[in-house]
């Protein structure tokens, strides 16, 4: 930790007290709302590999697909992408909604980059009512699944993947599986 506090106090990068620990982070423009987001990110690709280890795929390697998720993991056939939406953004107007489109418009050049079928999970930091009727008012066809943070935390590590805490559209109606 000495050469990350010598950074940090030259300005190089951001230093911050998060609970009782300093957490570090490049400097942003936007100084240190991505720290957050960071470790929410993080916390949730640990659950998620915990669950079902696989090849993690970092956010760089999908620049260029159109649709950049936080980071993927790839199980024999299949890419899971993940998606966190913070509160803020889920109230939005139009920002789901926007962000559902452009998957669809560009899951098959990620399928086609990682020769893997996508399922994008969104985990949602709102209430589980509200994702549900999310879920229930956009109708999003495809392989997408939606849950809230909240419940998300609650699942035992190495349950996450089959945990029945998901909104799925059906074609027909919302259905809560298990990945």
């Amino acid at each position: 930790e000495i050469v990350l506090k010598r950074l940090a106090e030259n300005g190089k990068i951001l230093r911050k007290k998060y609970g009782n620990r300093f957490v570090y982070a490049a400097k942003r423009r936007r100084g240190y709302t991505k720290i957050y987001h960071g470790l929410v990110c993080t916390e949730c690709l640990i659950r998620v590999y915990r669950s079902k280890e696989g090849k993690v795929i970092q956010e760089s390697k999908f620049y260029g697909c159109g649709s950049i998720p936080e980071w993927g993991i790839i199980y024999d056939t299949t890419i899971l992408l993940f998606e966190f939406c913070s509160q803020d953004n889920f109230k939005r107007k139009g920002r789901m909604s926007g962000k559902i489109n452009q998957y669809q418009k560009n899951l098959e050049k990620i399928e086609g980059r990682f020769d893997a079928k996508p399922v994008v999970l969104f985990v949602i930091a709102g209430n589980r009512e509200e994702v549900n009727k999310f879920v229930e008012n956009e109708k999003p066809l495809g392989d997408f699944v939606f849950t809230d943070f909240h419940t998300f935390l609650k699942i035992p590590l190495g349950e996450v993947l089959r945990a029945k805490v998901y909104f799925w559209w059906s074609g027909e109606q919302v259905e809560t599986i298990s990945l």
